[in-house]
């Protein structure tokens, strides 16, 4: 094969590679995306049932001052273990660094074309 039919191949192929990669890390980002809007969510309702807790449990120490509150203060302890469970789901759940499969895979592809050209 003449060079500037091999030359013109390899730019045409280094073209669909990088096209390629392209959609690959957009579909990644979108995924991401989906997933942190999700934990979003999840961050939120956390935070709604830990001010119930906190709530309940002020009440609490008001009726401690006069009234029964036993009820109060299981209410509010129930709450508070919702929301910290909920706070650790959500913690452990967040993903490490955005794109980590693209970037994993670009350092692998660049390792292999080292290997290649040496």
């Amino acid at each position: 094969m003449p060079t500037p039919e091999l030359v013109r191949q390899a730019v045409e192929e280094a073209r669909d590679l990088l096209q390629l990669e392209v959609r690959l890390a957009r579909e990644e980002a979108r995924e991401d995306f989906a997933r942190y809007r999700r934990l979003g969510y999840e961050m939120g309702t956390a935070l709604v049932v830990l001010n119930a807790a906190i709530s309940t449990l002020i009440l609490a120490a008001v009726l401690a001052a006069g009234a029964a509150p036993t009820l109060a203060l299981a209410i509010g302890g129930a709450l508070l273990l919702v929301s910290a469970a909920l706070g650790f789901h959500v913690y452990r759940a967040l993903p490490g660094f955005p794109l980590q499969r693209t970037l994993s895979r670009w350092k692998s592809e660049v390792q292999e074309l080292k290997e290649h050209a040496l």
